[in-house]
This record gives structure tokens, sequence and C-alpha cells, in this order.
């Protein structure tokens, strides 16, 4: 499930965004003795079981917001660890801020850090969920306002003219609305975390990397895939080649 809550003439400050992903992860996924890092999928454009919806315009002012906020474990306590980075994909053929069927979802990327020292059993099952992928991640945010939406924007209803009881109908087919699918597109979005679930409401927001101990040629066989397109990674390519000739001069060496 995913978590929103709404503000009313509310500020928040957030820290600058201070952590480039190149240098976040320059050595991505070699398990550090105290922290664990993960990569994920914090949220998609379009909307989730929830009736939560996000549009592109919206995630294009709200990616970095996420950085530095909390990882939690079912949106609640223990706090397990930190989001270091995140990364805004854009869809293969956006068409304004609509989600459309014809093209890939724009979608939230992050890299996070798990203190597995402070809590090793956490991070044991987020290792054996993440593989298996009984794990996923759910968003948790924070918004103003919302425009609620019949469909696939079919009918918008501004929020200052819908009906009082509008709420009950997110997340559903509503006959009253020719049983179509019933959302909220949130409106000015601060993402407060991330909680890692095993109920998730968008089925999309997959852990697609949770670091383990590698030997050098297990690092050049990921290397690989990530340059092939075969894994996901936030590293941009210059990143995995660099990468990639530092670990082969590694094994040329002991070769």
């Amino acid at each position: 499930m995913g978590i929103t809550k709404q503000l009313h003439k509310t500020t928040l400050m957030f820290p600058a965004r201070v952590i480039k992903a190149n240098e976040a992860i320059a050595s991505e996924y070699t398990e550090d003795e105290d922290v664990m890092y993960v990569g994920f999928t914090l949220c998609h454009e379009g909307a989730n079981t929830n009736g939560d919806r996000f549009t592109l315009d919206e995630m294009k002012e709200a990616w970095s917001t996420i950085i530095h906020k909390p990882i939690n474990w079912e949106h609640a306590e223990p706090n397990l660890g930190v989001v270091l980075d995140s990364k805004l994909k854009l869809p293969d053929n956006p068409s304004d801020s609509k989600f459309a069927a014809e093209h890939s979802p724009a979608k939230i990327d992050c890299v996070g850090s798990i203190w597995k020292r402070q809590y090793p059993e956490h991070a044991n099952l987020l290792k054996k969920g993440a593989t298996d992928g009984s794990l996923m991640m759910s968003m948790e945010a924070w918004f103003k306002s919302c425009d609620y939406v019949v469909g696939e924007f079919d009918e918008v209803i501004p929020e200052e003219t819908a009906e009082d009881d509008m709420q009950i109908y997110l997340g559903t087919y509503a006959e009253k609305f020719g049983n179509k699918f019933i959302s909220r597109a949130l409106k000015n979005v601060l993402f407060g975390g991330a909680g890692i679930t095993a109920a998730p409401a968008d089925k999309q927001a997959r852990i697609w990397a949770c670091a383990f101990e590698k030997s050098d040629g297990e690092y050049h066989e990921y290397l690989h895939d990530v340059y092939e397109g075969r894994r996901m990674s936030v590293m941009e390519k210059d990143v995995v080649i660099a990468e990639h000739e530092l670990v082969t001069r590694k094994l040329m060496v002991r070769s």
C-alpha cells in the first residue's frame, strides 16, 4: 500500500540535492560491512491500486524530494535506512502530462542504504524478499490538493467542486461513473519516505537490486548485464564502462 497525506497551509523544507547518482553508487552493490545498498522503483506515472495518480508534470517537480527521506518496514518503525539518491526516468513516448497506454510510463528510481548492522534480521528478510519478489517498495507522500480522475482522464473533477463522498470511490470501478476506475491526480507532492512492504499499491514498484557480497568476477558479470540491458541500474553508461574497465584490470593482475 502507499501512504498519502494532505497538507493544509503547511510549508515543508527539504535538503538540497547534494549527492549525485554516479557518486552515490560509485561502488554500486559491493556491500559495506555495516550498510546494504538497494535499488528500487518508488512509483510510476499513472494510478496505483489505491487510486493515487501521479502525472508526468508532477513527477518532474517532485522526484528529488525523496532524497534523504527514511526507508521503513511496512510504513511503521523501525526506520531501517535512508534514500541516498533518486532519478526520474522519462517515458518512451511522452504525451503531455497524462498517462497513455501507448507509451511506457515515467518512473522514479532510487538508491538507498539499509543499516544492516543495526537491523540484521530485516536486512536478511529484505535480501530474500528482493530475490523472490515477495517484498516491494511503497511510496509515502504528502500533497496539498488533487483532481479526481474518471477512467484515463475521461472526466476530471477538481477537488473543490467534487461531491463530499468522492473519496469513497477511490481505487474502485464505480457504477456511478460508468464502471470506470476512479483516481485522484495529486498536486504539490512531497515524498516523505519509502516503505518495504509485501502489499504495494504500485505493483511495479520493484526492488530491482539488492547488495550481496560479490567477487570481482561476479561484479564483472553484473556490469556486463547492466551494459547489455539485462539488469537495471541507476548508473549512467559512462560509469558502467569505467567500473568495467577497473574490475577488468583487477582481474588481469590476478591472472
